[in-house]
């Protein structure tokens, strides 16, 4: 048996908000942590 949630629309935009949020902060908390703007292979070195 299978549970299913809906969301509102604007429940499904608040949660996509938080998603980036919580995901600029993790790289922004790692960047304070290094002390380098680039970390990794994957974060754009022109910037």
């Amino acid at each position: 048996m299978s549970t299913s949630i809906q969301l509102s629309t604007g429940m499904r935009n608040t949660l996509l908000s938080l998603q980036q949020t919580n995901n600029l902060l993790n790289t922004t908390s790692e960047r304070l942590a290094t002390g380098k703007k680039v970390n990794s292979a994957l974060d754009n070195a022109l910037s």
